[in-house]
């Protein structure tokens, strides 16, 4: 889900990098527009609006994204 001002919106995350990620949202979004991107394991990111176009958002990630721990969840538990 992300979130605005606004109720929370569904989104999908269709590409995922340390810094940023692009999800796709019928939430209607601007350039520099900050938001909240709550993932499914309960860690919520602050990021903001790179670009929109259409149904696409880019956001920058306001702290790095250990892609490890996203795809596979708290590695911690495998030590």
């Amino acid at each position: 889900k992300i979130y605005t001002c606004s109720p929370p919106h569904l989104a999908k995350i269709r590409n995922v990098s340390k810094s940023g990620m692009m999800v796709e949202t019928d939430m209607p979004l601007d350039a520099d527009q900050r938001l909240l991107v709550s993932l499914t394991n309960g860690n919520i990111m602050t990021a903001e609006v790179r670009w929109a176009t259409n149904a696409r958002v880019g956001v920058r990630l306001f702290s790095p994204l250990s892609v490890l721990q996203f795809t596979y969840g708290d590695l911690s538990q495998l030590v």
